[in-house]
């Protein structure tokens, strides 16, 4: 067990709200075998920037921290914003446990220096196989943090999305997942900063 699984273990805090993103642990062997989607390698946290000097001195130890990850589990890393006045940590690693692993190393992070209202959004972008046209589908399960709770997006070229998809998949995965009840709180996430990367 490497370094990040056993900082990730002593975490844990079994049946809490958080915990209840690594539901997508087990909820990707369903993704895999019944929906044919697989990971694509990549995750992305969504926060809302502070100005204030403990937030700036968060943002100044977060590649230490990360960086924890990326000699122990080889999970790489990055900052970036978007378009939209939101920030983005950008997470890289083919061990889909790995990658979870960080994301939730990350957010505990957020909510143990008082800042869980700066959190979003998590991102796991699924792929699927190429069609005998060689189109794969996207499928974008965003993990609501105040909520704890998700939900599936499926972009589509002009800002739209595959909303009857979303709905399908949704009602397949409610035995695996905490998927969101409110259909309202089913927010597009525009402007992803590295899914043009997955393809």
């Amino acid at each position: 067990m490497n370094l990040l699984r056993r900082l990730f273990r002593k975490r844990a805090r079994p049946q809490s709200q958080q915990d209840r993103l690594l539901a997508l642990a087990s909820a990707r062997l369903t993704l895999e075998t019944v929906h044919r989607v697989r990971p694509t390698g990549s995750a992305g946290i969504c926060f809302r920037p502070q100005s204030s000097s403990a937030f700036e001195t968060l943002l100044a130890d977060l590649p230490g921290l990360l960086g924890i990850a990326q000699r122990e589990a080889g999970t790489r890393f990055r900052i970036a914003a978007d378009d939209y006045g939101t920030r983005w940590i950008i997470l890289k690693d083919d061990d889909f446990e790995d990658l979870l692993s960080a994301v939730q190393l990350a957010a505990d992070t957020f909510r143990e220096r008082g800042f869980r209202e700066q959190l979003l959004a998590a991102v796991f972008p699924f792929r699927s196989e190429p069609d005998f046209q060689g189109k794969s589908t996207l499928v974008v399960w965003i993990y609501h943090f105040r909520r704890a709770t998700f939900y599936p997006f499926i972009p589509r070229p002009n800002q739209k999305r595959d909303t009857a998809q979303e709905l399908a998949i949704a009602a397949k995965m409610e035995k695996d997942l905490p998927v969101e009840k409110t259909l309202e709180n089913w927010y597009p996430l525009w402007g992803i900063p590295f899914l043009e990367e997955t393809t």
